[in-house]
């Protein structure tokens, strides 16, 4: 028998190791703003007429984008000047790329190839055409017309729809030519760069390009910290007329200007979400503040402060008058902020809430992406020890509100910080430890009162997701909110998604904090108040109050420190909110 020489075993190993993170480092396809479980989730929901997806839809159905009599009109030369000034071309190529995306969504969403087939029609018209951008504001329309080509492209090219190699090809050129325009730091550095830096991301994904992707995200993180301001930065800039957290580049030009900018940036954070890049989590502060600042205005709860652009801030050029309450001003909706911050990352936004409630539906103009249709978030976030929420992943800060205990692993391997009130790095050099070598790690925090002002700051080391007994018995134990049950085996927890007037979705998450495999369950539960359940998925639901729900197939084995989670649409009863159940069953005792 042949003995390898170590140097032979550690070329081995190198070259597999190689090939796992190469692995590792594909794309997701589709995957600019949806992927295809998230495609198919919304679908679902538009066949079994569930709201507010089907009001989406139908919406989108009935636009001129969406139409099969949709004629593109491509140009050689787009030639847009200041305020589109001259204006050659400078719509229709945007225009054309919605009605690309247009018809991939119905495509993908009715299984009418005719869709399909509009939506390459129209690409190869343009790529078979253009050449180039041209006058002051070429940057800026390639930066906005680039990402509906790229989402719709995706979803044809990955959606068992024949497209020759010749098109594809002539698409792939034009693709080319715009990353030439949306690649350069130059300014304007405002709204102008962040629909670049979106465009730049998207034909990244599309090109299976990851250094050119790298260099995105690296861009969208230098210039959102650029465009919306935190005091931790710093002085403020020159364009703050007041140190506020959230003032961003634009508050101070229009309201209109200034949702390009956010827009743009939520957008490219998408993109990044989708190949598993969580900007959302990095920036969740600055985000958050930028909508909460703007959206208080802008509902008119809230009067513009003095020290704000003088007192007065605009919607648009063309109206001057300034927004103040009752009435506020803009019509802005940033669903996809809403499905990560207040959804995901369980952050209290009640402006960027309200805001989202009176403009659903919407394909906007120059940089909105049919957000209803195609922001449905799964709640996919880590698992951490009983009793603590996700703050964010490894190499980002997490953000500490009042007094919190930090914990730092994956696969019930955890770290822990205690009574901290000041922001933590999740690093291994913050919690001296690596807990869990060679895995992505993420951070997690429980809020607590502190004992005494003396509390000193302590790591130690858990090898399964509680912490220890004694650090147990001095917390408030948090792992009952929202009906959640736990024991050595299992926890069930009810968790609302979303809500409408007479309805809302909600999921239920099993999570398996034993230490052995769970091989299938069942939940049950009931409403009081005569909430009813219209549809579920993820599940077998039988009864009719009390439900009872079973795995299926694929999702009946539970691995320890994984959960499953089965969602189900309510029409509500008798209560304005929605009732959260009790959840039982023998996972969940």
């Amino acid at each position: 028998m042949k003995i390898l020489s170590i140097k032979k075993i550690v070329s081995i190993a190198f070259l597999l190791l190689f090939s796992l993170s190469g692995l590792a480092q594909e794309f997701v396809h589709p995957g600019v703003m949806n992927n295809r479980a998230e495609l198919d989730i919304i679908k679902g929901k538009i066949n079994a007429g569930e709201q507010p997806w089907t009001n989406a839809f139908n919406a989108l159905k009935a636009s001129n984008f969406a139409s099969l009599n949709y004629q593109a009109t491509p140009f050689a030369v787009v030639e847009c000047g200041s305020y589109n000034k001259p204006n050659i071309g400078c719509n229709q190529i945007v225009n054309d790329g919605m009605a690309v995306y247009a018809h991939a969504l119905m495509w993908y969403f009715t299984d009418d190839v005719r869709h399909a087939n509009k939506s390459k029609e129209i690409m190869s018209a343009w790529s078979h055409k253009y050449q180039q951008n041209t006058n002051s504001n070429a940057r800026l329309v390639v930066g906005w017309a680039t990402p509906f080509y790229v989402n719709g492209a995706e979803i044809i090219r990955h959606s068992n729809v024949y497209w020759n190699t010749a098109d594809l090809n002539s698409f792939n050129g034009m693709l080319s030519k715009f990353l030439t325009y949306v690649t350069a730091d130059e300014a304007p550095l405002n709204n102008w760069i962040l629909s670049r830096i979106e465009a730049h991301m998207a034909i990244a994904v599309f090109k299976d390009d990851r250094a050119s992707f790298n260099t995105a995200v690296e861009r969208w993180k230098k210039y959102t910290r650029n465009y919306i301001y935190q005091t931790t930065d710093g002085p403020k800039p020159s364009w703050a007329t007041a140190p506020i957290n959230g003032f961003a580049m634009e508050t101070c030009r229009d309201l209109g200007h200034l949702g390009l900018g956010i827009r743009s940036s939520l957008n490219a954070a998408q993109i990044a979400y989708e190949q598993g890049v969580d900007l959302f989590s990095l920036e969740r502060k600055r985000l958050a503040d930028t909508l909460e600042l703007h959206g208080s205005w802008t509902t008119g709860s809230v009067a513009v402060p003095s020290n704000v652009c003088g007192g007065k801030v605009i919607t648009t050029p063309s109206n001057p008058v300034g927004i103040s309450p009752p009435t506020g001003g803009g019509s802005a909706t940033y669903e996809i902020a809403s499905r990560h911050l207040v959804e995901r990352l369980k952050m209290n936004l009640p402006y960027t809430t309200q805001m989202n409630k009176h403009n659903l539906f919407n394909a906007g103009g120059w940089v909105t992406k049919w957000e209803t249709l195609t922001q449905y978030i799964p709640n996919t976030t880590p698992v951490g020890p009983a009793g603590y929420r996700y703050a964010t992943y490894e190499n980002t800060n997490v953000f500490v509100s009042g007094t919190m205990n930090v914990a730092y692993g994956a696969n019930g391997q955890f770290v822990y910080l205690y009574n901290r009130t000041t922001d933590v790095a999740c690093t291994n050099s913050a919690f001296n430890k690596d807990p869990i070598i060679g895995v992505q790690k993420n951070c997690f925090v429980q809020s607590v009162t502190p004992k005494s002002s003396s509390a000193n700051t302590q790591s130690s080391v858990a090898k399964s997701l509680a912490p220890s007994s004694t650090a147990k018995s001095s917390q408030p134990n948090s792992s009952r909110a929202n009906s959640s049950l736990a024991n050595a085996g299992g926890s069930c927890k009810y968790m609302v998604a979303s809500e409408w007037n007479t309805g809302y979705t909600a999921t239920i998450r099993i999570t398996n904090t034993g230490a052995n495999v769970i091989n299938g369950w069942n939940v049950n539960w009931a409403y009081s108040d005569g909430s009813k359940i219209t549809s579920s998925w993820n599940t077998t639901l039988t009864g009719t109050n009390p439900y009872s729900a079973t795995n299926i197939s694929w999702n009946g084995s539970i691995q320890s420190g994984q959960f499953v989670e089965i969602g189900f649409q309510v029409n509500k009863g008798s209560s304005l909110t929605p009732q959260i159940p009790m959840i039982t069953g023998s996972v969940c005792k």
